[in-house]
């Protein structure tokens, strides 16, 4: 399901996740066995199941700060039953839904988590950390919080006699914003980058309530490459 609802809507960030209770940790061989999503083993010292309100055979949907949208009981509806598919389907579909009421390229759900309402400007810098308040949120780093990091990982790797520079970031999962590399010599001057670049593997969600995921990308330098810098950039996507 969970495949089809990325190939419906990749503009959307949709994920399903699982959660075992900390006595019932014997099932879970038979429960991951086709589980191709997280699957989360409860502890008592954790208490994820009480913290989470989760029960026995129910799907919760939450937005994505947390809050409960719906409740559908698989135990009542048979996700064999395609009905019943369709209905969470459209659920989830709704749930997900990117809500930007004055079209500022902000969502209103992240602005309610982290400025918690108030009237915020994209290109303002509440933290005064350099970044303003689009960056953070493409990157998934805190509006408010100087301290809080938007790591971005650079190493170089050889594949036989190629050198290959390997760009590692967090982005915002889905494909609400568009992501590209560019490059300068002189920091001023950006032009986009036409050398040959590839995604390392799938992206990788956090999961950590911040809505972004990790991806890499492996960019092949070319010999006689002259000395360049390299960039993340992050537009929002019309």
């Amino acid at each position: 399901m969970l495949s089809e609802l990325k190939a419906a809507k990749p503009d959307l960030n949709i994920e399903i996740v699982g959660i075992n209770q900390s006595s019932q940790s014997a099932s879970n061989a038979e429960m991951t066995k086709l589980c191709t999503f997280p699957w989360l083993q409860d502890e008592v010292s954790v208490n994820a199941w009480s913290l989470w309100l989760a029960s026995k055979d129910n799907f919760f949907i939450v937005d994505s700060v947390g809050r409960q949208q719906a409740l559908f009981p698989l135990g009542v509806y048979d996700l064999t039953d395609l009905q019943n598919r369709e209905t969470l389907k459209k659920l989830l579909l709704s749930s997900a839904v990117i809500k930007d009421a004055n079209g500022d390229g902000l969502p209103d759900d992240w602005i309610q988590q982290y400025m918690g309402g108030a009237t915020v400007k994209p290109g303002e810098d509440p933290d005064n950390d350099g970044r303003d308040n689009f960056t953070e949120y493409a990157f998934g780093s805190h509006p408010k919080n100087s301290n809080s990091s938007m790591p971005i990982k650079v190493s170089f790797v050889s594949q036989g006699s190629q050198p290959v520079m390997s760009i590692a970031f967090n982005r915002r999962a889905g494909s609400v914003l568009d992501y590209s590399l560019e490059t300068s010599t002189d920091l001023t001057h950006w032009t986009p980058l036409t050398a040959t670049t590839a995604n390392v593997g799938a992206p990788r969600n956090l999961y950590d309530g911040t809505g972004t995921s990790t991806v890499q990308v492996a960019l092949k330098v070319a010999p006689g490459d002259s000395l360049r810098y390299v960039r993340v950039r992050a537009v929002p996507r019309h």
